[in-house]
């Protein structure tokens, strides 16, 4: 009467149905991140008119030129044309901006991700110590192998592993390289650091101007670093932290510009720079005129506004910085890439017009140089401008993105470039969901406990209890009424 003893324990699993689940698990997560962050870029790229993007901006800026052409002098007609503009340097600045806070977000998540990696394989460490002195001493450990089960489930939500399990019950937890998170009662710590020893003081900045972090194990101490960069390898894995690698972009030490890094987000990032790049550029240029100088050296502008002055290099699409813009003081918007400091033009970019009248819509009539004869009415720079639509340009990040066509296609490029991205990213978030919901109901036919065959247990003995209850009663009776006739 006190109760049941358990005579012994049998724990069921099948570790090659468990490294096939959390291999399919981590995979899930991987795509998960993935679809997650390219579908958070999607709005910006949208082809629907109810949406101010650099598409519809584009065209609008383009039309409102086109309308002032019919009217060069119109207040009204400038004041559009000058509105349409300010739109498309806000699309541009809101959509790079986002891009850039995507990027430094998922730098933000990978460092707490590799926290959290730390913490599981420190606890692991310490189950084994457990397991090992328990089932040492002949004991059961059904307990602490179930949690350090769930423990490496954990961890493949977090980043690709393997284990091995020694003869004292204790595992090695390894990277698909062979460096060991884990081995027996020692657990090795990764790091994030935007100073690694290997990067020799200098790291390439992030979107936004930063620095990114880099992926590390420390052979050495905190005083003399020997780093390795585990950076690519994880990128190449699944887990939670491949797939914010994967979108963050990796990079090199070798990298000076922050469209260098390998990824997802600056990649796009590139393509909109591109486009900003060629509006401060080949649209300025246009802008400037034909060079009237007598092929002296510096460009001489051949364009001018309602009150006769002439723009400056950059006299339309500016940017902001302090220096000195035009370097090589040719008088033409050729010197992007060459102001320290400047990584991206995108954020900076605005214009160099604050009023309606500033407009340089008519184009000097005399060719002959220092002299000028403009026409009232004049719309000839305007439709010059116009003409930029439809030209195929060769927009360009530097050595990091190069391609040629109009305003127009460039741009459908990059909306087709995050639609294919955002379809793929679906269609291997769907697989990997079929994948490891297939994995895990294979691990639950092993290891998982049936509902319906304990409530069949639950109901058998339930009957037997009262069948014997019932035989009880029964020899009760027959031994009262024996009593009873003697």
């Amino acid at each position: 009467g006190s109760g049941v003893e358990v005579a012994s324990l049998t724990r069921v699993v099948d570790e090659y149905i468990n490294k096939t689940y959390r291999d399919s698990n981590s995979e899930k997560f991987a795509r998960t991140i993935e679809d997650q962050y390219i579908s958070r870029t999607e709005d910006l790229f949208s082809l629907s008119d109810d949406r101010q993007t650099i598409g519809t901006t584009l065209t609008k800026f383009f039309s409102a030129l086109n309308d002032l052409t019919l009217n060069p002098a119109s207040i009204e007609l400038r004041s559009n044309a000058l509105a349409s503009a300010q739109d498309l340097v806000s699309a541009i600045g809101t959509s790079y901006n986002t891009i850039a806070g995507l990027q430094s977000e998922a730098d933000s998540r990978l460092r707490l991700e590799i926290e959290s990696v730390n913490t599981i394989t420190q606890e692991i460490a310490d189950l084994n110590v457990r397991i090992s002195t328990s089932e040492g001493g002949g004991q059961v450990a059904a307990d602490e192998r179930d949690r350090r089960d769930a423990l490496l489930e954990q961890l493949s939500e977090k980043i690709d592993v393997d284990t091995i399990e020694l003869s004292d019950g204790s595992i090695n937890v390894t990277l698909p390289t062979g460096l060991a998170l884990v081995t027996g009662s020692v657990s090795r710590a990764l790091e994030t650091t935007t100073g690694p020893s290997f990067a020799g003081g200098s790291s390439p900045p992030s979107l936004d101007g930063g620095i990114l972090n880099f992926v590390v194990f420390n052979y050495g101490t905190t005083a003399a670093r020997a780093d390795v960069d585990l950076t690519s390898t994880l990128a190449q894995g699944n887990g939670v932290i491949g797939g914010l690698l994967r979108m963050r972009g990796v990079q090199d030490t070798s990298d000076t510009s922050a469209f260098e890094a390998d990824g997802f987000l600056p990649e796009l990032a590139a393509k909109v720079e591109a486009i900003t790049r060629t509006l401060l550029t080949q649209f300025n240029q246009t802008y400037l005129g034909p060079d009237e100088n007598g092929g002296l050296a510096g460009h001489q502008p051949s364009s001018a506004d309602l009150d006769g002055n002439t723009p400056s290099v950059y006299g339309f699409f500016d940017f902001n910085f302090a220096g000195g813009k035009d370097s090589d003081s040719n008088g033409l918007p050729d010197d992007l890439g060459t102001h320290a400091g400047v990584d991206n033009y995108s954020t900076l970019l605005q214009l160099a017009i604050s009023s309606p009248r500033e407009i340089a819509a008519a184009r000097d009539l005399d060719p002959a140089a220092g002299a000028t004869s403009f026409v009232q009415g004049d719309g000839s720079n305007l439709q010059a401008l116009v003409a930029l639509q439809t030209q195929t340009f060769t927009f360009s990040t530097g050595a990091v993105f190069s391609a040629s066509g109009t305003f127009e296609e460039i741009y459908n490029q990059t909306v087709g470039f995050v639609g294919n991205e955002r379809a793929q990213a679906a269609t291997k978030l769907s697989v990997a969901e079929s994948k490891a919901l297939t994995a895990a109901n294979r691990r639950d036919e092993i290891s998982a406990v049936s509902l319906d065959e304990e409530f069949t247990n639950l109901i058998r003995f339930q009957k037997a209890f009262e069948g014997s209850a019932r035989m009880i009663k029964i020899s009760q009776e027959l031994l009262d009424q024996i009593i009873n006739l003697i």
